[in-house]
């Protein structure tokens, strides 16, 4: 869901967005079935590091 969300949204859409991920009890931290993290998928992009900063403020 984090990855669709990340292809999907623009970074202020993405922010509201992981309010309602939080909300719903789901894990920032998931792995997917190669056992990477969101952040760890998405570490090497251009604009990634606006979206992991987002992830790091939502896990508190």
């Amino acid at each position: 869901k984090l990855i669709k969300a990340y292809r999907g949204l623009r970074i202020d859409d993405f922010e509201r967005f992981l309010g309602f991920f939080k909300e719903a009890g789901l894990d920032l931290d998931g792995k997917d079935e190669h056992g990477q993290t969101f952040v760890e998928l998405i570490k090497d992009q251009r604009n990634a590091d606006e979206y992991i900063e987002l992830i790091e403020k939502a896990r508190g």
